[in-house]
């Protein structure tokens, strides 16, 4: 197993962000696409297997044609919305049910535009599972849970004994549904995805999925709860009970409470607190489940992949990030970007003891006379630049 790594650093970076900052500034949003063709080609270039880059093969004037449409669309939604409510809304139910196309669209354009070595990566055209992945079951899914939640206020007018036996229901329904949707979704992006003339495959269990998300789930609510603990005992031992009291009844007599700078720092706090949570919640996830996918992802059957980030450091390099672009007040987004593609990339490993090398060889002479081409493929892809 060789390890991949990120060779930029966060000064280099912060050179191209603050360009694309103020260009973007500049031309009102037009730069956009340009700027978003640079910072790839960064990164992309500075992500490394052995002695090998990867590279992004997009142009500015390709997907500023997308962007226009993104805008476009948007300026009519602000229109409708504005001056014909319900046309605003049939225009986002239209928007809705495009969603699958696009993703499908948008894959095979990012991928189209990578490569590693010279050689391309590709992804097939599969609307239909597309549709059922994005659309038909998160639809089924949340039509499911109307009627679970329905089913439990039943239960509660029988008996609130019962009723809270539903509410377990629903947890399990939750773990359930998103995991589910985890496989369906980790399936179609990997097992549609090519790299040259060979192709990636997974093969993922639900239940594993639904551990993951059950763990995810009772982390998030195990640090809501210490959060506002912490939050009452700081209250108790540094504002007192009685101050709290206090304000309470000045509350309801006048509407306007005494030491309002008290009630606004506490919602600060939580409000603060509970981002927090979100973010070192989410980073477990996509740890374990980064972890658990590349595991039981192959390449031509042949090649595996592993993933060794852990769900504590990166929990750490998340919730410093959130610090330090807090405290630059934006300006350590550039650093923030990088730390993540360094700790991600350096715990990210692929088999080459089956002949990697030799099999990118091969391949290059297959398919790198496909490169003038892929420009003139982006015909409809060009609705998904961006």
């Amino acid at each position: 197993m060789k390890p991949l790594k990120f060779q930029g650093s966060g000064f280099e970076y912060f050179k191209i962000w603050i360009v694309n900052l103020v260009l973007i500034v500049l031309t009102l949003g037009l730069y956009y696409p340009w700027a978003k063709v640079r910072r790839n080609r960064y990164f992309y270039g500075n992500s490394v297997l052995g002695d090998r880059n990867f590279e992004y093969h997009a142009v500015g004037k390709q997907l500023f044609f997308s962007y226009l449409i993104a805008l476009v669309l948007f300026i009519i939604y602000v229109i409708f919305t504005k001056f014909f409510p319900p046309a605003a809304a049939l225009f986002l139910l239209g928007l809705f049910v495009l969603i699958p196309w696009v993703i499908v669209k948008s894959m095979m354009f990012n991928l189209k535009m990578t490569s590693f070595s010279n050689v391309r990566f590709s992804f097939e055209k599969n609307f239909s599972d597309a549709y059922l992945n994005f659309l038909l079951y998160p639809m089924g899914l949340y039509i499911g849970f109307i009627f679970v939640m329905f089913a439990v206020g039943l239960l509660f007018a029988l008996h609130i004994a019962v009723g809270l036996i539903g509410l377990v229901g629903i947890f399990f329904f939750m773990i359930y549904a998103i995991a589910f949707l985890k496989k369906r979704n980790s399936e179609f992006y990997i097992n549609n995805a090519s790299y040259g003339q060979g192709k990636f495959s997974t093969t993922i269990e639900l239940k594993e999925f639904m551990k993951i998300t059950a763990k995810t789930l009772g982390i998030g609510l195990a640090l809501t709860i210490a959060l506002f603990l912490a939050v009452g005992v700081f209250t108790a031992t540094f504002i007192g009970v009685e101050t709290m009291q206090e304000i309470s009844a000045s509350m309801k007599q006048n509407g306007d409470p005494q030491n309002s700078g008290v009630i606004v720092a506490l919602i600060g706090a939580i409000y603060g607190g509970m981002i927090l949570v979100m973010v070192a919640t989410m980073a477990y996830s996509f740890a374990a489940n980064r972890e658990y996918i590349y595991k039981n992802t192959l390449f031509d059957e042949s090649i595996g992949f592993s993933s060794t980030l852990k769900a504590l450091p990166f929990m750490w390099v998340t919730v410093s990030n959130f610090f330090l672009i807090l405290l630059t007040l934006g300006f350590g987004a550039p650093w923030a970007k990088v730390r993540i593609a360094k700790i991600v990339l350096a715990n990210t490993y692929v088999d080459t003891s089956t002949g990697f090398d030799k099999y990118i060889s091969e391949n290059q002479t297959q398919t790198s006379s496909l490169g003038d081409q892929i420009g003139d493929a982006f015909d409809i892809d060009v609705g998904l630049g961006f």
